[in-house]
């Protein structure tokens, strides 16, 4: 409803935002229409499971090889790095991701990290990039003047309480970004 383009339902095992696998199916067949699925996984034996999905995000210690081994899916990849500009070189060498994600050195924590480096690497890199990390309303206009990315992603930064969305952050996100990018 705030506008966004995609929806991330996080079906990692640790997360305070971790969904059921039934449950962030049920939610992909209701939204499917409105907006782009994302399913959010670490290090899944498989992807059969997220079949519900339209995009998988990545967020654990996945190989070349895995990724490379369910690249025929007709889902794509996005791979989640935290910064570390020569594990973004090397995996930008990889045709199997769609994408790179982008996060903070301390990945998963909400915590903004300095995007000077990231903005001085992006030029180079031929994936599109997401940023995330430590993103809110107040910080993602600068963030996305400063890197360039094709895509922001938020999580903490549109919550009341750790894993609680809060719908008023999340449209002050949305106009933030519809701000920075007109």
């Amino acid at each position: 409803e705030a506008g966004a383009d995609a929806i991330g339902l996080v079906v990692a095992p640790g997360s305070p935002r971790r969904l059921s696998t039934a449950d962030a199916a049920s939610i992909a067949i209701r939204l499917r229409e409105r907006v782009t699925i994302v399913a959010v996984v670490q290090d899944p034996p498989h992807l059969r499971d997220v079949a519900w999905a339209d995009v998988v995000q990545l967020h654990g210690t996945e190989s070349p090889a895995f990724v490379a081994a369910h690249a025929s899916s007709t889902r794509p990849l996005i791979k989640a790095l935290p910064f570390d500009a020569a594990e973004i070189v090397a995996w930008d060498a990889e045709t199997a991701v769609a994408a790179l994600l982008i996060d903070s050195p301390r990945a998963g924590g909400g915590e903004p990290f300095d995007h000077g480096p990231l903005a001085e690497l992006a030029p180079s890199i031929a994936h599109p990039i997401i940023l995330a990390g430590g993103l809110r309303p107040e910080t993602v206009g600068a963030a996305i003047a400063r890197v360039r990315p094709h895509g922001v992603d938020v999580s903490s930064g549109v919550e009341s309480s750790r894993g609680v969305k809060d719908a008023a952050r999340i449209r002050e996100f949305c106009d933030a970004v519809r701000a920075a990018t007109s």
